[in-house]
């Protein structure tokens, strides 16, 4: 039985990118000792009769990990999309993250933000700060936020790939992200 699960986790990561990528980041911390937890989603199972689904109260993430390194706090939700751009829709970045990331914002040594992934161009990787991230989204007149932008607004994650997983190089992320944002 206990095989059975971990094929199916095993599974699941091969199916859905974006796991796999959290998956990534996770290793890469845990490689270099920096420490990493990914703050566990709840889902209710579709077995469960929808009456008793809509009784039952699930906690909301407020994001989705946090990274801790050289005495700063990274909480970040981590995006991860194929295509050259991420919807502001609401299904892709969810308003109560935003919110919650600029709440994070007010505090010292805490730097928060999304980790953009953008698997299908050489895997480009870009952390953008909440606040850079509101600024933009605020000002622009278009429903997402393109590659180019998190590319001039953000720190580039140097990755590269390693068989079939990436590695990310997060310590050197980390040492940016403290330069730009003190």
């Amino acid at each position: 039985m206990h095989l059975f699960v971990l094929l199916k986790g095993v599974d699941n990561l091969a199916k859905n990118p974006g796991k796999k990528f959290e998956d990534n980041i996770k290793q890469s911390c845990n490689k270099k000792n920096i420490f990493f937890y990914r703050i566990k989603d709840v889902y209710i199972p579709y077995h469960i009769p929808q009456k008793l689904r809509q009784q039952i109260k699930v906690p909301i993430n407020e994001y989705d990990n946090f990274i801790f390194g050289k005495g700063h706090l990274f909480p970040c939700e981590l995006k991860s999309t194929g295509q050259k751009s991420f919807s502001f829709d609401e299904k892709i970045i969810k308003n109560h993250q935003i919110n919650n990331l600029l709440k994070a914002s007010q505090y010292e040594q805490i730097i928060p933000g999304f980790i953009f992934n953008f698997r299908n161009y050489e895997n480009k990787t870009y952390f953008i700060h909440i606040n850079d991230f509101v600024d933009f989204k605020n000002k622009a007149e278009r429903k997402s936020i393109p590659m180019d932008i998190c590319e001039e607004f953000g720190i580039e994650i140097e990755n590269e790939i390693k068989k079939t997983n990436y590695f990310y190089y997060i310590e050197e992320f980390i040492n940016k992200a403290i330069e730009k944002y003190k």
